[in-house]
């Protein structure tokens, strides 16, 4: 191999003789391969020339730093400038919540919704919230903080959620203890037969992938926000301010997200514009019971829930109904449970459903602990000779019966109570849907059986909740005229479910004008029960469970219901009177927002 006159070696001893004047600079050297023995290991030309060459394209050291300060040299600031960046980012995720403050932020919505929350705020403040565990800290801004301060984030305070910023919005401790009261108090509310709370699947799977997602989170995140501040605020441990901040916006971003076609009709954003329509059914609930509400406050609250009513239906539809959202099972639901109470509550079609691919109401397919039903469960009901197609939905209502029986009785039962919740409203759809096709043609004695079992539904899917009766009162209005074309003879192959559905139309009615009929008719059907004196209630108990009956929900209601009405005997204390409650139901147009009221945002 040719190589230059100057060998390394060569090169080397050059540089002794002529001295550092006449040196010149090398920019390169050869290694000659062709002789491996020689050249495995550089000589001390070769490593010199290398630290030479990397010294003169930038200054380091192998030494180490001296500790004083004033000895540091200048290439030495980076990490100390970096670590400032990171100190000074809490600061500026701060001026990023000024920057979008109710107070400097204008949403692109109703100019009403504006100036009706700025009548119904005090303060322009920023909003306060604390709660007795003090979990909950004001947030402090330029506009509202102390001495105009911006406060650093507190990540590692007790009760911080979000530690290192991963969520979709900003978070603090104010936040953190937000979404941490959601999930206690919220989560487990949100399905009514698990009356044992033993599912977290509303926390597990549906809260942490909506505050997990990074394209449409925000939206939900801040709906979340204003529910839980809409909450507190009941309660006396917030003010309006904070419930209007989140509300700004969480409107800001479901605007933002309708914008973008792959955010539109995300998961999320119909979610959050769902729980802004609960909570805006729930407060014009709470103004309708205020004498002192004016009619002009009444009918603008009814105007903003119409514009989530037919925003969340447009956006539903969009999607391709509620089939479309079969990878979000807990939305799916909490849509479905919404729906079919609009319908019920005012028998009017439900504004979304699920149907199968043939366009039909789903069956209760779910895998059930018991057989099909025995034709002695059917009997009662194959001796007044109902409809065919009655007689299929009722033996699918048997079956869930039976699987709700166990479930309520049993906490270690393996039934899927979000399936349960799912079914208990499809049932009750089935039963509408019976009813409202071809009514005028329809038997009235089906007519009755039709509207009792829908009655029965609505009642043991919310074990815990008087409020139900809201929800069936206008089943219990047609269960009354139903009753009034039926002849009592017609009855007489069937006496127990004469009874049965007197029960539960008396059940429904309690607290409203409706139950004078049903207590009156009771007596009147009782000749017909066998009985030559008054029975017991266990006597009429046992000829319950004959027909559709769940004992753990209903035994205690039906004893005070046939002793208020004096149908049985021995059982007049007082005691067996304390359960008895009359409650203001004859506002039905206010049905399904006094549900949601009593569920979430009650004093308890």
């Amino acid at each position: 191999m040719s190589v230059s006159n100057a060998t390394p070696q060569s090169g080397h001893e050059n540089a002794h003789s002529n001295g550092k004047a006449s040196k010149r600079p090398q920019t390169f050297m050869f290694i000659d391969s062709s002789q491996p023995g020689v050249n495995l290991k550089p000589d001390k030309a070769v490593r010199s020339f290398v630290m030479h060459q990397a010294r003169s394209r930038r200054r380091w050291s192998t030494r180490k730093p001296p500790i004083c300060p004033e000895e540091t040299p200048d290439t030495e600031e980076a990490p100390e400038s970096a670590v400032k960046s990171v100190r000074r980012s809490p600061k500026k995720n701060q001026l990023r919540l000024e920057e979008i403050s109710p107070v400097s932020y204008s949403v692109d919505y109703d100019a009403s919704a504006s100036e009706r929350e700025s009548r119904g705020s005090t303060s322009s403040s920023s909003p306060i919230i604390s709660i007795h565990s003090g979990a909950l800290t004001p947030p402090r801004s330029s506009h509202g903080g102390r001495g105009g301060t911006v406060a650093l984030r507190d990540w590692f305070a007790l009760g911080a959620l979000d530690p290192f910023g991963c969520l979709p919005v900003p978070t603090d401790s104010t936040t953190s203890a937000l979404i941490d009261h959601f999930v206690k108090m919220f989560s487990p509310r949100m399905l009514p037969v698990d009356l044992h709370q033993s599912s977290n699947i509303a926390t597990s799977q549906w809260l942490s992938g909506a505050l997990q997602d990074t394209s449409s989170g925000k939206s939900i995140t801040y709906a979340i926000l204003c529910s839980t501040a809409l909450h507190l605020h009941l309660m006396g441990a917030s003010t309006l301010d904070q419930v209007l901040y989140y509300k700004t916006l969480a409107i800001s971003e479901i605007n933002s997200n309708l914008s973008k076609p792959d955010t539109s009709v995300a998961d999320n954003n119909i979610a959050a514009v769902f729980m802004l329509l609960c909570m805006e059914e729930s407060m014009l609930a709470l103004s309708a019971a205020d004498p002192h509400q004016s009619k002009d406050d009444l009918d603008w609250s009814e105007k903003q829930k119409l514009v989530h009513l037919n925003g969340l239906r447009t956006m539903i539809q969009q999607r391709g109904g509620l089939a479309a959202l079969a990878t979000n099972r807990c939305l799916q639901v909490f849509l479905l449970m919404h729906s079919i109470a609009h319908s019920i509550t005012s028998f009017h079609r439900p504004y979304t459903t699920l149907l199968d691919g043939s366009g039909n109401p789903c069956t209760y397919d779910t895998s059930s602990l018991r057989a099909r039903p025995s034709s002695r469960a059917l009997k009662p009901f194959k001796d007044l000779q109902l409809d065919s197609n009655l007689i299929d939905i009722l033996v699918d209502i048997i079956i869930y019966t039976n699987d709700l029986a166990t479930w309520y009785c049993d906490r270690r039962c393996l039934l899927d109570p979000l399936e349960l919740q799912k079914h208990s409203s499809l049932l009750m759809y089935r039963l509408f849907d019976w009813y409202d096709r071809e009514a005028r043609n329809r038997n009235p004695l089906d007519q009755c059986i039709c509207l009792a079992s829908l009655i029965f539904v609505v009642r043991t899917s919310h074990p815990q909740d008087d409020s139900y009766k809201t929800m069936a009162l206008t089943a219990v209005h047609r269960l009354h005229e139903t009753l009034k074309k039926t002849s009592v003879f017609r009855w007489s192959r069937a006496p127990d479910l004469l009874l049965w559905t007197l029960t539960m139309g008396g059940l429904a009615a309690t607290g409203s004008t409706e139950m004078e009929f049903f207590s009156h008719y009771c007596t009147t059907a009782f000749a017909d029960t066998g009985f030559h004196e008054k029975p017991t209630s266990e006597e009429l108990l046992d000829k319950m469970k004959s027909c559709l009956w769940i004992g753990k929900v209903l035994d205690a209601d039906a004893r005070r219901l046939w002793t208020h009405i004096r149908l049985v005997r021995g059982e007049g204390d007082e005691g067996l009177m304390e359960g008895f409650k009359v409650l203001d139901v004859e506002r039905g147009h206010d049905a399904v927002g006094l549900l949601t009221r009593n569920r979430f945002f009650s004093k308890r």
